[in-house]
């Protein structure tokens, strides 16, 4: 069953400093990256946060970079963007082909690493 979506805010945020500020005494807020499960949940009335602190503005959320003992993946990297992904395809195969099997390329073009 879909229901109207509940009334709620978006704190687009640019740091992780600003995230962490929003979410700060708010028990019932949630960090929005893709929300292709949060949306769709809350559209079934699981779940009515007032507040959502919507994450892609935040450049390390969005990369895929090599680190000094491996990759970090930003929560707000789409699967689609891990799939096809250099770095992962040569260092870490398998995450990247787990990345290209994930749901429907629809789907993967909008669903994140953090949400899944």
């Amino acid at each position: 069953m879909t229901l109207p979506l509940p009334e709620f805010r978006v704190a687009r945020v640019s740091s992780g400093e600003t995230a962490i500020d929003a979410k700060h005494g708010d028990e019932t807020s949630r960090f929005l990256a893709g929300g292709t499960d949060l949306i769709v949940n809350m559209r079934r009335g699981l779940g009515k946060p007032p507040l959502l602190i919507d994450l892609t503005g935040i450049n390390e959320m969005n990369a895929i970079t090599t680190a000094d003992k491996g990759i970090r993946i930003g929560a707000a990297v789409t699967l689609a963007q891990a799939a096809a992904s250099t770095e992962l395809n040569t260092a870490y195969r398998a995450v990247a082909q787990a990345a290209a099997v994930i749901a429907s390329p629809a789907i993967r073009s909008a669903a994140t690493v953090g949400g899944n």
